[in-house]
């Protein structure tokens, strides 16, 4: 599932400008994993740093 919506997501994104091309693809990536029941809980890099 996670190629399917990386291949989509990259689809929808060819022509966009490379400035805006990651957050759409980000949130076409997000929008189809959730449509097929995977909750999108972020990535590490949004993880509150431990102490």
């Amino acid at each position: 599932m996670q190629h399917e919506c990386d291949y989509e997501a990259e689809k929808a994104t060819a022509s966009a400008p490379s400035a805006l091309k990651f957050i759409r693809w980000q949130r076409l990536y997000i929008s189809c994993i959730e449509l097929r029941g995977v909750p999108y809980l972020g990535t590490t890099d949004e993880l509150p740093q431990r102490k």
